[in-house]
């Protein structure tokens, strides 16, 4: 992917976490200023997944509008 298409593509991502629907979606741990832009957000919970804590996250679980610290 070009850089062009990537900031578009970055673009559609955060426009879609600035509707009103619910949304699941996984990123990744490493850091860079994308990505704290969306962790940095107050209107998102994050949760880490491991696999000692896989079976008890599983869906359904309570969606909030609250931002966790991880």
């Amino acid at each position: 992917m070009r850089n062009g298409q990537k900031r578009k593509r970055k673009n559609k991502d955060l426009q879609v976490l600035d509707t009103p629907n619910k949304v699941i979606a996984t990123i990744p741990i490493y850091e860079n200023e994308f990505l704290e832009k969306i962790r940095q957000r107050k209107d998102i919970e994050l949760l880490q997944l491991t696999r000692e804590n896989r079976k008890k996250l599983s869906i359904p679980f309570k969606i909030c509008s609250k931002t966790a610290q991880v």
